[in-house]
């Protein structure tokens, strides 16, 4: 007879390998900004440019999209 609780095995099964990542993504961050601190901060200047043309891009489709619908 099959329980009635959800099989979260798989879930609990991968939690290690991205904790494993976050850490490593962790450790290579401190260690990019103790060492290299204007290589940081143009990759920062990098990731906060084009995540503001990706929201740009996505309010002029709504604007367009609320034109068109007029």
């Amino acid at each position: 007879m099959p329980s009635s609780e959800p099989n979260w095995s798989h879930r609990h099964a991968m939690a290690p390998i991205y904790l494993l990542f976050v850490a490593f993504a962790g450790v290579a961050l401190f260690v990019l900004v103790t060492a290299f601190p204007p290589l940081a901060l143009l990759l920062v200047l990098l990731l906060f440019l084009r995540f503001r043309k990706v929201t740009l891009d996505r309010l002029d489709r709504l604007e367009s999209d609320s034109e068109r619908e007029r």
